[in-house]
């Protein structure tokens, strides 16, 4: 038989959906944080930032990410600061949690990530839909051009 952590795990799994908006608080380097991650058509983006700062950091995945048993690899955007170099997380999103390393854009420093989806008071939590369409730019033209949005 399965634990009663193992059967947790389990149903936690069962009931997130595919594509979701999740809250988390924890740390990312001992240092509070807050956390808000979308999940959508298997890309994660989201955002995060140090309570004792207040000034948000991108988080986006890499286009080739090996996304098996939920491990993610997420690159820190911060406009002003060059891309390559930026910090990156290697997480596993599992249910209620997120645990892994932050990692320095040279590599030489690695941090502990530690995450609790929660909804203090003042914070709501929502479920994610979206909607999608295109249409011909330019009906005329032969080979056309067609535009496509998504609104979440």
């Amino acid at each position: 038989g399965k634990n009663d952590e193992s059967q947790a795990a389990e149903s936690q799994a069962a009931q997130t959906p595919k594509d979701y908006y999740k809250r988390f608080v924890g740390t990312v380097a001992g240092m509070p944080v807050v956390v808000n991650i979308e999940v959508y058509n298997n890309r994660v983006h989201g955002d995060y930032y140090y309570e004792k700062y207040g000034k948000p950091v991108e988080l986006n995945d890499w286009e080739d990410t090996a996304k098996n048993d939920a491990e993610w690899y997420l690159t820190e955007y911060d406009a002003g600061k060059q891309e390559e170099n930026s910090p990156h997380w290697q997480v596993k999103i599992e249910g209620n949690t997120i645990k892994g390393k932050w990692i320095s854009g040279d590599k030489t420093k690695t941090y502990d990530i530690a995450l609790q989806e929660a909804y203090p008071a003042g914070s709501y939590k929502f479920d994610l839909r979206y909607n999608a369409d295109s249409v011909k730019f330019k009906p005329s033209m032969e080979a056309g051009a067609n535009s496509t949005w998504q609104i979440l």
